[in-house]
């Protein structure tokens, strides 16, 4: 069973415990997909922690590398499924979605809430 998140929770709940909940969050959301993907064959993205850690060292640059990932792998699991996420092709969006952190979380969070829906079919 898939655990669904929202994203507006997590954001809030993120602020008052000074980002130690959306570190949780984030890892159990990553090892989620990560499960949908083993399913189905596809290739695992990094885990959460690890990215948090090298995010310190190389100021910022591996979550947001991360982030474009894990919307690759959000579409490549979508399209195995044949459902329709929020579109993360545009590029446009996709900058949008690197520089606005609350809009990110919303995506993500969203996209990963539907892709949890259909895999539990």
């Amino acid at each position: 069973m898939f655990k669904r998140i929202n994203w507006l929770a997590m954001w809030l709940i993120g602020v008052v415990t000074f980002g130690i909940y959306q570190i949780i969050a984030w890892y159990r959301i990553t090892t989620q997909q990560n499960e949908m993907a083993e399913r189905l064959g596809e290739k695992r993205v990094m885990n959460y922690i690890a990215v948090f850690l090298l995010g310190c060292v190389t100021c910022g640059i591996v979550p947001l590398i991360w982030c474009l990932l894990f919307f690759k792998q959000q579409k490549n699991l979508a399209q195995a499924k044949g459902i329709d996420l929020f579109p993360t092709t545009n590029a446009f969006v996709l900058w949008i979605l690197m520089l606005v952190p609350v809009f990110r979380y919303y995506v993500l969070c969203t996209n990963h809430n539907k892709l949890c829906d259909v895999f539990e079919e």
